[in-house]
């Protein structure tokens, strides 16, 4: 099954970006209230204008709107003038049309230009789309550093799979010891096999609280 990796909705896209004119802004404003027409108006004169932002969010309002074409032609714009975010919100649109080769391009490209969730997702992308655990590692390792708790969890499990237990079991205690449910329900696994028992109950102490 393919994974759907949207580290955040379209509309939480929406308020990332600053608004720098009041045409953007008054865009934005029509775009969270799915007003599309007025959203149009005022995010087309902001592009007309200059306004750096306004190709993402032409894009968003597109992606919401299921034009392909302005989609597709207002997030290259914004992916070619370096906006991270277009970046990103371009590779989950082929995610969406399963096109693996423009999904990886354009992830790649966010994580270059700075999108941290990026990373995750190319994690994700690599281990379960590609079958390239050097490279699912190599994104995971950049997301645990970024702070990303799911990377850590990730590069936990990455490694429990090829057998390093040892570094299994190090990062997963990092990402399960920071409050990661997930990270904790892998590592009582990973102790039970190990019999290591009363390192695996503490953490299942740990889930129940966490109920």
């Amino acid at each position: 099954m393919r994974r759907k990796i949207i580290i955040m909705s379209l509309l939480t896209f929406v308020f990332c970006a600053f608004a720098d004119s009041a045409d953007l802004q008054k865009g934005m404003s029509y775009l969270e209230k799915k007003d599309y027409k007025n959203a149009e108006k005022y995010l087309k004169t902001a592009y007309e204008n200059g306004d750096k932002d306004a190709p993402l969010q032409l894009g968003i309002l597109y992606y919401e709107t299921k034009q392909k074409d302005l989609l597709e032609k207002y997030l290259k714009i914004g992916s070619d003038n370096g906006d991270a975010l277009a970046s990103y919100v371009l590779g989950n649109y082929y995610d969406d049309m399963k096109n693996n080769d423009l999904v990886e391009k354009y992830w790649k490209l966010a994580s270059e230009q700075g999108y941290k969730p990026a990373n995750y997702a190319l994690a994700l992308f690599y281990d379960a789309e590609k079958n390239d655990a050097k490279n699912a590692e190599k994104y995971a390792k950049k997301a645990h550093d970024s702070g990303d708790l799911s990377g850590t969890t990730l590069l936990g499990s990455l490694y429990e799979e090829k057998g390093d237990y040892k570094n299994a079991e190090k990062y997963l205690k990092i990402a399960a010891d920071a409050g990661d449910v997930n990270a904790m329900y892998k590592i009582v696994d990973l102790y039970e096999k190990n019999k290591k028992f009363s390192q695996r109950d503490k953490y299942l102490k740990l889930i129940e609280e966490s109920k």
